[in-house]
């Protein structure tokens, strides 16, 4: 996804407040989100489409008028029945970025570790560095950033260097395993 591809959503979460919700709200539903997605795409990259459905929700965070996981189902829901349908029309081409989350293709490694990364980073991060990285990861740039978030450019690039730090010492630490639990992953401990 290139950010020039996608204006800047004008719904999306800015204010530290619904950054905060964000936050929470990515760590406390991805899990089940997972597990929905798991289902209705058996041996498909899950998640994929529920990470691109988290991006989604947050780029049209001020819409909703019900529940944002209801909106957040109903955005995976539809991205799984896209893939499944271009499965079917492309059968013979792989379709590994069918729902383009990376900025660039990454190999099976990378994606792993990218997707631990953005679980441990939006479980651990205060909401506005877990923003600059997410944001950063989808390809926007600092000034981008700086209209979605409120902030200036040099306050960017902190919460990016400072969530960066946090980040290196998890890894450095061997990379203790994301929390587990309702709510979360159903592969690393939660409900299935």
């Amino acid at each position: 996804m290139n950010a020039d591809d996608h204006p800047l959503p004008q719904d999306c979460a800015r204010t530290p407040e619904e950054l905060a919700e964000y936050r929470d709200f990515f760590r406390d539903n991805r899990g089940y989100l997972l597990w929905h997605v798991r289902r209705m795409i058996p041996g498909h990259d899950h998640v994929l489409v529920a990470d691109e459905a988290l991006v989604r929700v947050w780029a049209t965070w001020r819409q909703p008028e019900g529940p944002r996981l209801a909106w957040a189902l109903s955005i995976a829901n539809n991205l799984a029945r896209d893939l499944r349908r271009r499965t079917r029309e492309f059968a013979d081409e792989v379709l590994e970025d069918t729902v383009p989350l990376w900025t660039t293709p990454v190999d099976a490694e990378q994606h792993f570790e990218l997707r631990e990364t953005l679980q441990y980073a939006a479980e651990n991060l205060p909401p506005r560095e877990f923003a600059a990285i997410l944001l950063q990861v989808l390809g926007y740039t600092t000034i981008e950033v700086t209209e979605q978030i409120g902030a200036r450019p040099d306050s960017v690039r902190r919460y990016r260097s400072d969530g960066r730090k946090k980040l290196e010492d998890w890894r450095s630490c061997g990379r203790p395993q994301p929390r587990t639990g309702p709510g979360l992953d159903p592969g690393r401990g939660g409900a299935s």
